[in-house]
């Protein structure tokens, strides 16, 4: 089962998560949502987003796991192709940049 490892990441980058929702534009209650239940599944699209204010690739939050490694990683997945979403796709939403 695959499990979106934010909350590790968004303290590696120092952002708070009113700051990573501003930039991510999703609510911090969904940050807050995805932090705290490892089974829930956020939306293509606020995940990309996510992954691209904090200046990560999608498939270095994804992590897949079973229940025989009662929740440690079993390996690293790899996100979308770069061309999935074109550069001139909205705003370049990276924070501290």
């Amino acid at each position: 089962m695959p499990t979106f490892a934010l909350e590790e990441a968004r303290k590696q980058s120092g952002v708070s998560r009113r700051r990573l929702a501003d930039a991510a534009h999703v609510s911090e209650s969904t940050l807050i949502r995805i932090e705290r239940n490892p089974d829930y599944e956020p939306g293509l699209y606020s995940a990309l987003r996510i992954a691209s204010a904090l200046g990560r690739d999608l498939g270095d939050l994804i992590h897949e796991t079973d229940s025989t490694t009662h929740g440690v990683p079993r390996g690293k997945h790899h996100g979308p192709p770069d061309d999935v979403l074109p550069d001139n796709e909205g705003p370049d939403m990276h924070i501290g940049e």
